[in-house]
């Protein structure tokens, strides 16, 4: 694609963005510290569970002195609703980290934030962009899709390739933060895994796959329902008595013995034949840092 086109597609999107993009709270601030709370949470949980709880979660932890004060309790109690806690206690760990290696300071180089707890390659791409308004690609699940589409007619074989063209589609430095969060809006409410819809796309005539998707023979394709796939069982699952025993212990102030929190996250516990399967997963717990274990009894640390 030439410049004169990727220009275009630039104003396009853009316009399209200034119109129908979101309103998120993390959008309205440049602050390093908002947005690298907002990137944490945002891994694997849905915008729109993630907007009170942001909310919430700084009014509690405004700096990233007061986070790196609290105790690891404090943060997986107020994490609360949120799931995969394990990202709380890394969010602890780093905001300790900078205080204690960067002056509090939320560093710019991607190198060392993705050597920081819980911050890969993505979510040290969005904060340096987002934040610092650096020229990097920034490619999440959406926006490795829409480029996918627009760029070759279909999904990226690989990451690798993925990234290498989000970078050649980059705008100016001044508008690639705009660009990264039109491209996620388009994704999200547009550019669809499943039924895209392309009339509604202000790219729909330089995108390579919008001819197949608005064929009607695709379309039949597309609106032919197929059974619904189903997803493997949760209850009853270590990780759903993971999350058991988290909510158990956010409601108590004081430790409880094991065995007694046995009995209130499993209807039918016994010690007798639950007992080393409840010693494996509160020690697995124990190793993540998301509780305390001690003679014999566990409370969140």
């Amino acid at each position: 694609m030439s410049t004169q086109n990727y220009t275009y597609l630039h104003k396009k999107l853009l316009s399209w963005y200034k119109t129908h993009g979101r309103q998120l709270p993390w959008r309205e601030t440049d602050d390093p510290y908002k947005i690298l709370v907002s990137e944490i949470m945002l891994q694997q949980t849905q915008v729109s569970r993630v907007i009170d709880k942001y909310n919430s979660f700084i009014h509690r932890f405004p700096d990233i002195y007061s986070l790196a004060k609290a105790s690891t309790g404090k943060i997986i109690r107020e994490w609360s609703g949120m799931g995969y806690n394990k990202r709380a206690v890394n969010l602890h760990k780093t905001a300790k980290i900078i205080v204690q290696n960067h002056n509090g300071e939320i560093p710019k180089l991607l190198e060392t934030l993705v050597s920081l707890p819980g911050i890969g390659r993505y979510t040290a791409s969005a904060i340096v962009n987002f934040a610092f308004r650096l020229r990097v690609p920034v490619v999440d699940i959406n926006i490795k899709r829409v480029i996918g589409r627009v760029d070759q007619g279909s999904l990226f074989d690989t990451d690798k390739l993925a990234w290498e063209t989000a970078l050649k589609y980059l705008p100016e430095k001044t508008k690639t933060a705009d660009w990264h969060q039109a491209l996620m809006d388009l994704g999200a409410m547009v550019c669809t895994a499943k039924k895209p819809r392309c009339e509604s796309c202000p790219l729909v005539l330089n995108c390579s796959a919008s001819i197949k998707f608005i064929s009607s023979n695709h379309l039949n394709k597309i609106n032919t329902k197929s059974p619904q796939k189903t997803n493997p069982a949760f209850a009853g699952s270590n990780r759903y008595y993971r999350g058991k025993v988290i909510e158990e212990l956010r409601g108590r102030i004081n430790s409880i013995k094991i065995d007694q929190l046995g009995i209130l996250i499993k209807q039918d516990y016994s010690p007798n034949t639950d007992k080393i399967w409840l010693e494996n997963l509160i020690n697995r717990l124990v190793k993540d840092g998301l509780i305390e274990k001690k003679k014999g009894v566990v409370s969140l640390p």
